[in-house]
């Protein structure tokens, strides 16, 4: 069985139009990610403090 080499998966990929934009897609989604895990690393201790603090005014207490 013949395996197929990743650099020639990506280069068919370019050349065919579903392929770019299919890669095209994959790029965004991974921007997105990037941008998400940033986003919810630098403000993860503001929301959980906030959470905790409706919670303990709901009555249901924090943890």
């Amino acid at each position: 069985m013949k395996g197929i080499n990743m650099r020639t998966s990506i280069r068919r990929l370019g050349r065919q139009e579903m392929g770019a934009t299919a890669l095209e897609y994959a790029v965004i989604a991974g921007i997105l990610v990037v941008a998400l895990i940033a986003i919810f690393t630098t403000l993860g201790g503001g929301i959980e403090t906030l959470f905790n603090d409706i919670l303990s005014k709901l009555g249901v207490g924090g943890t």
